[in-house]
């Protein structure tokens, strides 16, 4: 009898271990390596990350108040040169389209919460444009230099632009290449998020999940993943894990000589945000500057600044990948212990979820 019984729960166990088990979305996300498009030849093939100049620059609008430490919707756009593909070799390689200078252009929209100090806001918009320029032409505090718009900065300048990206949720993201990021993992709470310090000029930190959405020059064909997704599986999508590295600035009259009431300057942030990428929902950056009014762009002067801002900026791109695991066999973080991998994944199911696969020291991506 015990031995009937012993078989029978052996049998049961092995059924319960073996069977499907759709789980809620892994959705999880790992960085790896691409090539890339440069319009001309060679494009630029194993690389991990890309980097931008410490020269950029965002203005930030806070649309429901102008009182100081109150929170509400936010409206940020910016720019910042590309400066190089970095390559999973240690060589870099200057960032050029068609031999012309790259700008990375974006719009986002959130909510921050109220406070005085460091204030973290939570974006669910955001519209990345990578636009070319005539090389040396980018000035910091000047959006008609940035690319994005025509000269009066009243239309999207399409004829200039590459390719785009849009938000993805907060999703987890994992590493893909030892040694591309330190930042990794990013947790979900964490995702979609920037931090500033409305007291000082210090340095702080944002990361955001974006999906290449295509159209431009260069279409979806701008990055290419070139490792992955696993035999049979299909991939879904590519994008981008960014991160921010701002510091806040008051308002002075180099910073703000571009952007005053009329200037084409102003229109063109308020282009960048009504028609990039669809444009934000918001549908505007700001009606002037120093209107007083909460939808006018009203920067502070002197420390502490806000709830309006002014931000000098860097960006850090490195490359994410997700693929299909509707049939197909999928990490199951729930079925044996960790691994010790970032990504966490030991055993199979079969699921329903989104996620990309374990990291692999060979990642790399072309452009």
């Amino acid at each position: 009898m015990f031995r009937s019984l012993a078989l029978a729960l052996a049998v049961l166990t092995a059924l319960i271990l073996a069977a499907p088990v759709s789980a809620a979305p892994i959705n999880a996300h790992e960085q790896g390596s691409f090539t890339t498009t440069t319009a001309g030849p060679p494009n630029v093939g194993n690389v991990t990350s890309i980097s931008s100049s410490t020269g950029g620059f965002t203005f930030t609008n806070n649309v429901s108040t102008t009182t100081f430490g109150a929170g509400g919707t936010i409206v940020t756009v910016g720019a910042t040169p590309l400066t190089s593909f970095n390559q999973s070799n240690g060589n870099t390689v200057p960032v050029t389209f068609n031999g012309q200078q790259v700008v990375a252009v974006f719009a986002i929209q959130g909510t921050a919460p109220s406070g005085s100090g460091n204030v973290t806001a939570t974006f669910t918009e955001a519209k990345l444009g990578f636009f070319t320029i005539a090389p040396n032409t980018f000035n910091t505090f000047n959006p008609i230099s940035w690319g994005a718009t025509n000269a009066t900065g009243t239309a999207l300048n399409t004829p200039a632009l590459v390719t785009t990206f849009g938000i993805k949720p907060q999703e987890l993201i994992t590493a893909g290449v030892a040694g591309s990021t330190q930042d990794v993992p990013i947790f979900p709470p964490q995702v979609n998020q920037s931090t500033i310090n409305a007291a000082t000029s210090g340095n702080t930190q944002g990361h955001f999940l974006l999906q290449e959405t295509g159209g431009g020059l260069a279409g979806f064909g701008w990055e290419t993943v070139t490792t992955g997704p696993f035999p049979g599986f299909t991939k879904l999508l590519e994008g981008l894990h960014v991160r921010s590295d701002q510091g806040t600035a008051t308002a002075t009259s180099d910073n703000t000589a571009f952007v005053g009431n009329g200037s084409a300057g102003l229109a063109a942030l308020n282009t960048i945000a009504a028609q990039l990428g669809g444009g934000l929902s918001n549908g505007f950056f700001a009606t002037g500057l120093n209107t007083g009014t909460a939808a006018g762009f009203n920067p502070s002067t002197t420390f502490p600044v806000g709830p309006d801002l002014l931000a000098s900026i860097g960006l850090t791109f490195y490359p994410i990948l997700e693929q299909d695991t509707t049939t197909q066999q999928v990490p199951n973080p729930r079925r044996w212990p960790c691994s010790g991998r970032s990504s966490g994944w030991a055993g199979w199911s079969t699921g329903s979820a989104a996620t990309l696969r374990p990291s692999r020291p060979d990642d790399s991506l072309s452009l």
